[in-house]
């Protein structure tokens, strides 16, 4: 009688549109992660600060819980730093379907993923909130849907709207590839994902996406638009394969890989799993990325920068 009480309420909860779990069919759900208090409602177009975190391959929600500690959590929930600021922070959870053996491609998921952060995050025509800063903290394949998404703003939407985005951060994100998705074994997955894995020297998707960031970076400097700011965190020990088994270990994504072209890196003593797992405020990841999230307040940094609505105008056309 307890199993079958068991069973139903797992079937209850499962069908529960608060929790609700990307399939296949709908890869990729955005989840509010609610304050405490809760949020007030904000006026359009919305002041906050609105942070996105997205996880990385056969990553799910557990990506950012250290026991109960759950970093969005910890974030939407840190007064200090809403005081600090003088606005709240507005945090988004993504979760998209990526099992060990099964997941759509990154093409199909940075379509989905593009669409509905576009009508979350933009006001009128698509209804969101309209952010004016909007920051991106991306765990491992997360950040190459972080820059794909990015691109993907500056080809449909322009110049103007790629302002909004203050800072991206990425956490041992293989911007190179890892060797990790050479070997024979994960090649073997039928997780389209693990393709865009493998190292750039054999990967035509990292190639053109490092080239695309390259180059909408060259032309807002020639446009005078600001800067993109890209921040990038790297793991310092190795990860052991299976979790919860010591041995053996491998370094998932090296140094090189994780800050290959980015100006503003840092160094954790943590594993890959590790880096997005922070038990408190006082973790140095926690710390890192809380201190990219403060020049987002009055006291200015590049994420305070005013943004130009002529950005991305040649200036010999007249103001319109």
């Amino acid at each position: 009688m307890i199993r079958f009480l068991l069973m139903v309420m797992i079937v209850l909860v499962a069908a529960s549109p608060g929790v609700a779990q990307p399939t296949m069919q709908d890869p990729v759900q955005i989840s509010d992660i609610g304050r405490t208090p809760p949020n007030g409602p904000c006026q359009y177009p919305c002041n906050r600060v609105a942070v996105i975190f997205i996880h990385g391959i056969t990553g799910d929600s557990t990506t950012w819980s250290n026991g109960t500690v759950e970093w969005p959590k910890l974030l939407a929930d840190d007064s200090d730093l809403q005081t600090e600021l003088g606005t709240a922070l507005d945090v988004y959870r993504v979760d998209y379907f990526s099992q060990l053996n099964e997941g759509p491609s990154v093409t199909t998921i940075n379509k989905n993923l593009s669409a509905k952060l576009d009508e979350k995050l933009f006001g009128r025509p698509l209804g969101g909130r309209g952010y004016s800063k909007i920051v991106l903290v991306c765990h491992s394949l997360g950040g190459i849907l972080c820059r794909n998404y990015l691109l993907h703003v500056k080809l449909r939407w322009g110049h103007a709207f790629l302002s909004l985005f203050r800072a991206t951060i990425t956490l041992g994100t293989p911007l190179e590839g890892s060797d990790l998705a050479n070997l024979t074994l994960v090649r073997a997955s039928s997780n389209e994902q693990v393709r865009v894995l493998r190292p750039i020297d054999f990967n035509d998707f990292l190639q053109l996406l490092h080239e695309s960031t390259q180059e909408f970076t060259q032309k807002r400097q020639t446009l005078g638009c600001p800067e993109v700011q890209f921040y990038a965190g790297y793991e310092m020990r190795d990860t052991p394969l299976v979790e919860g088994i010591p041995f053996p270990t491998l370094r998932i994504v090296s140094q090189q890989s994780a800050t290959a072209g980015v100006q503003h890196t840092k160094g954790f003593d943590k594993n890959h799993r590790e880096l997005v797992k922070p038990a408190n405020r006082s973790d140095a990841v926690y710390d890192w990325v809380r201190g990219i999230l403060r020049t987002c307040g009055p006291n200015g940094g590049a994420c305070s920068a005013a943004i130009d609505r002529t950005c991305g105008r040649p200036s010999w056309l007249s103001t319109p």
